[in-house]
Formats: C-alpha cells, structure tokens, sequence
C-alpha cells in the first residue's frame, strides 16, 4: 500500500498486545474489563499507556513489560537501556464486553520498542494502591499515539482456533507466519482507512499554531474530513485568499499543489464535539505566512483582519519610501 510510508509503518514490525480495557488510559479509572482482567482495588500497570509526558507517550507490555523482539524483526539494536527496535507499530486490542475476539483500541506508529521493562520513578506513573511504579518499554512521540473512543472500538482479530490463525492465550500477538499475513494485512488496511479517511483536526492546523495544544491523536472528536479539505481546494485553489501568495509561482514544481487550509471558525471553540464542515464556507486555503498571523491570536484572527493588517503596512511602508 502506498501510504505505509506516509504514515511510516514497516509492515515487517508489528506486535499486537492485548490490554485491560480501558476508556482512556490516562490513570485510574473506575471499570474495566479484559483478558487482563485486575481487582478493582488494584489496577494494571497499562492504566498509563496513553498519559502524555513531554510530548512522547510510554507504553506497558503485558503482561511483565518484556518483549521477544526476535520475534517482530531481527533489526535489534542496543542502547544505555537495553535491547530495542525502532520504528514498530504497535497495535493495541482488548476483548470487547460481551463479544469475541480481541477489538483494535488504538495504536503506536514508529514506536521504539524495548524487550525489557525500564522502571521509573516518575510520580505521575505511580500506583499508590499497590505501591508500585509503572514500568513502560514502549516509547513514541505524542501525535503518533491514536485511542479510539470506546463506541469506535469495533474492529476485531479472531480467536485462534485449531486449524486457524488468530490472537491465542497470549497477551502478545506477533503474527508471524504465512497463515498469519492476512490477519495482519487487514489490519494494516483498516488502520490506514482510519489514519486516511478520518484526520485529526490538528494535523495541519491547529495544533502547528496553538502551545500547548497537542494531544493524543482522536479519530472520533474533531476530525477533519480530507475530502472537505480537498473541495476546498478544488473550489478556491491553491493560491492564498489573504494575500495571493502562490507557492508554485514562487518555488516552481516543489510548490506545485502546496498550501495549507484553515478553519474560519476555530475548531477549539466547539468543545470537542463533532460537527459537519462545509469546505466552502468553513474552510479557506491561506500561506504558511498568513496562516501563523491568523493563530498569532486565540482565538484566530479573522482573514479580513489579517488582510487589513497587510493592506495597512504596504500603504505605510508606500508613504515612508515616498
């Protein structure tokens, strides 16, 4: 498939690991349910596997936090830390309540993946009902983390069965195997549809101009639909409706198609929730220039603001080298 790339997954690393279930991943929570299933009055060592910490998230293998890296791929490297692999995907299941098999939950793109636990003393990954610290060995950067809302959880691999290939006993499904690659294959596509189909709103917008706004990527809450993006463009082209600016004009064929969009209406001020987007009234292709001046402010200036802006400083800097 051609966007392995554009969403650097190698095809030839991946792991499926199978995890209590969760709503959010973040710390404690008050139900769950799973093959890992845990005493309420103690709690599993994943409950952090999508907590941000400075801009990466650190994940839990269950069950002990170890890994058989030969397993995925014979790309073993070495560090301070131990033995690791670079640039897995990690697709995270757990059986749904009341059904079979396990159901895709979210996943890791380009993880750093170590074969054993890194402990911690991070307070924020301490579990006081046990009075243990969570260890992790999964490592990636924030906005390759995806979670599915929980009524989006719906995709699930099968249970092994005599004859046939499927997630086993293990909480570690490695897929390896002829019988295995269209199990794998599958998945890959239908993570690729999500990733695709359903961006997240800050992909190329919000999240680029607002500190501190980055969080883990939602496929459900403020998605940004690419064919909305792409009929905005096919409506206005790719020239900047705030100052004209026209990279393929400037830059030559590396230019050619290149311009960012952005949503008139801030998509922060709709609290998360999901809503339509109209391409032609909602959505406007501006430069990289004029894009950053419209987020200079939060919330976003208005476009004709920014034109004024620009309209303003051309007469003043006319009447100065007059």
């Amino acid at each position: 498939m051609e966007n392995y790339n554009k969403f650097k997954i190698n095809k030839d690393k991946i792991v499926f690991i199978d995890l209590t279930w969760m709503k959010d991943y973040k710390g404690y929570e008050p139900y769950s349910h799973g093959s890992g299933l845990y005493p309420k009055e103690k709690a599993p060592h994943e409950m952090f596997n999508f907590k941000e910490k400075e801009g990466f998230l650190y994940g839990y293998t269950t069950p002990y936090c170890k890994l058989n890296l030969n397993r995925v791929s014979d790309e073993i490297k070495e560090d301070e830390f131990g033995k690791f692999l670079d640039n897995v995907l990690v697709i995270f299941t757990s059986p749904p309540k009341d059904k079979k098999g396990r159901a895709i939950i979210g996943w890791y793109l380009d993880a750093k993946a170590y074969a054993e636990p890194l402990e911690t003393k991070d307070i924020e990954r301490y579990m006081h009902k046990i009075n243990q610290f969570a260890p992790y060995n999964l490592i990636c950067k924030l906005e390759n983390g995806v979670l599915l809302d929980e009524e989006d959880r719906t995709y699930t691999i099968p249970h092994a069965k005599t004859g046939v290939a499927g997630f086993g006993q293990s909480q570690k499904y490695y897929a390896q195997g002829k019988d295995h690659n269209l199990i794998k294959e599958n998945a890959l596509k239908y993570i690729i549809h999500v990733l695709e189909d359903r961006r997240p709103t800050f992909y190329d917008d919000e999240k680029k101009y607002l500190e501190g706004s980055a969080k883990i990527q939602d496929v459900k809450v403020s998605v940004r639909s690419r064919e909305a993006r792409e009929a905005c463009l096919k409506h206005y082209g790719c020239e900047c409706r705030i100052c004209g600016f026209d990279f393929s004009f400037k830059y030559g064929e590396i230019g050619k198609d290149f311009i960012e969009v952005h949503h008139i209406e801030s998509i922060t001020k709709n609290d998360g929730k999901a809503y339509e987007v109209d391409p032609i009234n909602d959505l406007i292709p501006v430069c990289s220039n004029c894009h950053s001046m419209l987020h200079k402010n939060h919330p976003p200036h208005s476009p004709k603001y920014i034109e004024t802006c620009i309209n303003k400083a051309c007469t003043s800097n006319n009447k100065e080298e007059n």
